[in-house]
């Protein structure tokens, strides 16, 4: 009796260790689900500015080919003062 009591709280005690470790691991996810989403919002910033700047290069090269084709008038309307 008393040496079933006595695997019984090794058991828990072992089981009380996994709990632990389990816990850990979860404040580690936690945390690099954090961090993951805060690398995701600065790459989203990284795009949008990407996206930006891919815009006015297409204004631009359109302003050239526009130039290009005889229409001065529309790089010079398109020059920003």
């Amino acid at each position: 009796m008393i040496g079933d009591l006595i695997k019984k709280a090794s058991g828990l005690a072992g089981k009380a260790g996994d709990l632990g470790e389990l816990k850990d691991d979860v404040v580690l996810l936690k945390n690099e689900a954090v961090e993951i989403m805060k690398e995701i919002e600065e790459l989203q910033k990284i795009a949008a500015s990407l996206m930006q700047r891919q815009k006015k290069v297409m204004e631009a090269i359109g302003r050239i080919k526009g130039f290009a084709d005889g229409g001065s008038q529309n790089l010079v309307a398109g020059i920003p003062k």
